[in-house]
């Protein structure tokens, strides 16, 4: 767990998780950067933000007078709260992040979060942990992945010029790309590990929970 311990963790206003893993990283947290309104349910459940990102349209009036002293006010409406957050903690020189929270409640919101981690431009190495798994990203070369034998995984690419090949995957991929979002869908980790390797680029990938 003392890797753990050196990771913020960003808690967008979604569900909030309920899951022992996302709420084991929020325990461990070095720092919890809230988006706006996400600070009511994080102090609700009994966790105290670092700081709180946002435009303030959602954070109960009770929250932003208690926590005034670490809201940082950011009005740009061209990102969103939670991209905001991921290029504040880059500005400040952080390398990796985990994100909570980002699904459930509103479904573009949900798209729009989970997509952020693939598309958004940004040199941090981010995790987006769910109550039901895990996103996280493959890059150029050869990618390594922890896993279990029967791990539900799942591929997103939204570049159908990059060329995968797996190793410890069910239904292999030789070469191939993924033409459509749903082309590495539904797949299944062999063992306890699995590789992708791409040709350029990166993919997005999810992992499922166990029983």
């Amino acid at each position: 767990m003392t890797e753990l311990n050196r990771f913020p963790v960003i808690v967008v206003n979604g569900d909030f998780p309920i899951h022992f893993n996302p709420l084991n990283y929020l325990e461990n947290a070095s720092e919890i950067i809230c988006c706006d309104g996400a600070t009511d349910t994080c102090v609700q459940n009994g966790f105290r933000p670092t700081l709180i990102i946002g435009d303030f349209d959602s954070i109960s009036k009770e929250n932003k007078e208690n926590f005034h002293f670490i809201c940082k006010h950011i009005p740009d409406q061209h990102e969103n709260d939670l991209r905001k957050a991921i290029k504040w903690l880059e500005s400040k020189g952080f390398n990796k992040v985990i994100i909570v929270g980002a699904t459930g409640k509103r479904e573009d919101h949900t798209l729009g979060n989970i997509f952020s981690i693939l598309q958004f431009e940004t040199k941090l190495k981010i995790k987006l942990i769910t109550d039901y798994g895990e996103f996280s990203i493959a890059d150029n070369g050869q990618n390594n992945f922890n896993s279990f034998k029967g791990q539900q995984i799942s591929v997103f690419s939204t570049d159908n010029s990059i060329i995968i090949t797996s190793c410890g995957l069910k239904y292999p991929l030789e070469e191939t790309s993924l033409p459509y979002l749903y082309s590495g869908t539904l797949n299944e980790s062999n063992s306890d590990k699995f590789t992708l390797t791409l040709n350029h680029g990166k993919v997005m990938v999810y992992q499922a929970y166990g029983e």
